[in-house]
Order: structure tokens, then C-alpha cells, then sequence
């Protein structure tokens, strides 16, 4: 028996932009970022915030905390990101496929 495929995540150029927007101020964002991926590639189902379920449909936002910052860095960065309905057969494709919108400080 297959293996269910673990989830996809994907980066918009946009996001790329505003990543390497905030390295000056934030040199750890990377690490923040890859922490990210990593949460949406392992967590089965994560909790999804909808931006607006009826005029943007599987977009979702989430706050990002920044540890090098301490309790000043709790929720410090806002992410958007589309989600794609759960694969029919996470055994061929993907369980979900993320893409990472923007980033905001």
C-alpha cells in the first residue's frame, strides 16, 4: 500500500519580494519562513483562518511569531497563503498544495 503524499508548499515571487523586503530589519526571517513550511508540510489538517470564504475561497492569513525578539516578537508577522482542497487521492498527488502569498510586518 502507497503512502499518503505529504503536503506542497509553494512561494509566490511576490513572496520572495517581501521576504528579502524584510531581511534588513529581520536576519532570522528565512528560519521563520522554514519553519512555516515545515508546519504545513507535517501538520495533517492545520487550523486555517479564511481571508474571506466567499469572495476568496481557500485564502487564508496566520500570524508568525519572531523568537529572536522575544514576547516582543509574538505575532509580529501577518502571512497569506492559498490552500487547495484535500487531494482525492493523497496516494498520487499531494494530501494539499499551499502557495505563499505575501508577507507583512
Amino acid at each position: 500500500m502507497a503512502a499518503v503524499r505529504a503536503p506542497k508548499v509553494e512561494r509566490l515571487h511576490a513572496f520572495d519580494q517581501d521576504v528579502q523586503a524584510l531581511r534588513g530589519k529581520y536576519p532570522e526571517i528565512d528560519a521563520v519562513v522554514a519553519d512555516l513550511v515545515e508546519f504545513l508540510t507535517i501538520a495533517w489538517n492545520p487550523p486555517h483562518v479564511a481571508v474571506d470564504s466567499k469572495k476568496l475561497p481557500g485564502v487564508y492569513v496566520t500570524q508568525l511569531d519572531y523568537p529572536p525578539l522575544g514576547a516582543g516578537g509574538i505575532g509580529r508577522f501577518v502571512v497569506v497563503y492559498h490552500a487547495s482542497p484535500q487531494a482525492s487521492n493523497p496516494m498520487q498527488e499531494p494530501l494539499r498544495r499551499y502557495t505563499l502569498l505575501s508577507l507583512v510586518d
